[in-house]
């Protein structure tokens, strides 16, 4: 049929069996290095596999020797760099220990997040790791009948209520306070927090969720420096979309001369923003970001912000799913400190 594209059927070991006619239990041994196979029918088996162009069947092998060799990597954004460096950290370790990765993304909700989940495990995967949507009791009974199964898993970003598996975090409480006392060391007194969820950073419980954890960083060091009656919130729901979101922490009771973000990807939205309103960062407006995205140093002017060791947190998840599924122990959770990168988005008080 014209414009229809042929596709060539895989050579499978029963193939190679044929053409060399051998049995298919000889060839597979063959294949797989058995000691009692001959090294000159091995040799024979090998040249034809490659001249075939054979590969094994993951799947299949798995079947036989219970293992695949697969871990699910299940994250939250798929298009966020944030996730792209810990992907590349995970793979990283995984390669030198001979596993592959079956990726999905939840795109931020929970049913897909739920539905991928159970696509891994389908998979025949040997572990899970996995970055909740949220740290809410969402998806925890199906997280904790896989582990009930014996599915070894662990947990990036934070952790998850009612879910006592071993985490991988970022001390976002700390990231905040030292974005904070950052802009209270150059002197600013007016500053406020800007998030996607007001409601979140108040009322979210520590530990479960990022939102939450930053403003009390934020939080702490404004009480520590005597700031308390200063202490105050924006909301940005639209993820860096929002034009008038700068005119908006200008004209706040507080009359803000800094503001720390919740994530660089905000941030760079309130510097567009600024923009279009002639308020000119950091003259009029000192910010600091967080997550330190390939982006940020980027900008114009480059970002202040609170930098997560994301590869690091791809890497010790990789090493703490391997240790889970060789059987040895693995800690319950590592929390890796954040660290202040200052740039050109940030300046001391001018006091007019």
């Amino acid at each position: 049929m014209p414009g229809k594209r042929m596709y060539s059927k895989r050579v499978t070991v029963r193939d190679i069996a044929n053409k060399l006619g051998l049995s298919h239990p000889t060839v597979s041994r063959a294949l797989n290095d058995h000691p009692r196979i001959s090294d000159e029918t091995k040799k024979r088996v090998r040249e034809m596999a490659r001249k075939m162009n054979y590969r094994p069947n993951i799947m299949a092998r798995g079947l036989c020797s219970q293992r695949t060799s697969l871990i699910g990597l299940v994250i939250r954004d798929i298009r966020s760099s944030f996730h792209a460096e810990i992907i590349a950290g995970v793979q990283d370790i995984l390669d030198q220990h001979g596993y592959s990765i079956i990726l999905c993304s939840s795109s931020l909700d929970t049913d897909h997040e739920r539905k991928h989940l159970q696509i891994v495990v389908d998979k025949q995967v040997e572990g899970i790791i996995y970055a909740p949507v949220y740290g809410d009791q969402s998806n925890a009974d199906l997280i904790n009948s896989f582990h009930a199964e014996g599915i070894p898993i662990v947990l990036i970003s934070f952790s998850k209520l009612k879910v006592k598996m071993p985490c991988i975090k970022v001390n976002n409480n700390m990231g905040g306070y030292l974005a904070t006392r950052h802009l209270i060391d150059l002197g600013h007194q007016r500053i406020c927090y800007v998030t996607y969820s007001i409601d979140e950073a108040l009322h979210k419980e520590p530990g479960l969720d990022e939102n939450a954890d930053r403003f009390r960083g934020y939080q702490r060091a404004m009480e520590e420096a005597g700031l308390e009656k200063y202490i105050s919130l924006v909301q940005e729901n639209t993820f860096g979309k929002d034009r008038d979101v700068a005119l908006r922490i200008k004209s706040h009771e507080i009359n803000p001369t800094a503001a720390f973000i919740f994530s660089d990807e905000i941030s760079v939205g309130v510097m567009k923003s600024a923009s279009a309103h002639c308020i000119k960062i950091p003259r009029d407006l000192s910010i600091v970001g967080f997550d330190d995205l390939s982006y940020a140093s980027m900008v114009y002017p480059s970002l202040t912000t609170i930098a997560q060791p994301k590869y690091e947190i791809g890497v010790y998840a990789a090493q703490r799913i391997i240790a889970l599924i060789e059987g040895k122990e693995a800690l319950e959770e590592l929390v890796l400190e954040p660290e202040l990168v200052i740039r050109h988005s940030t300046a001391p008080l001018k006091v007019r």
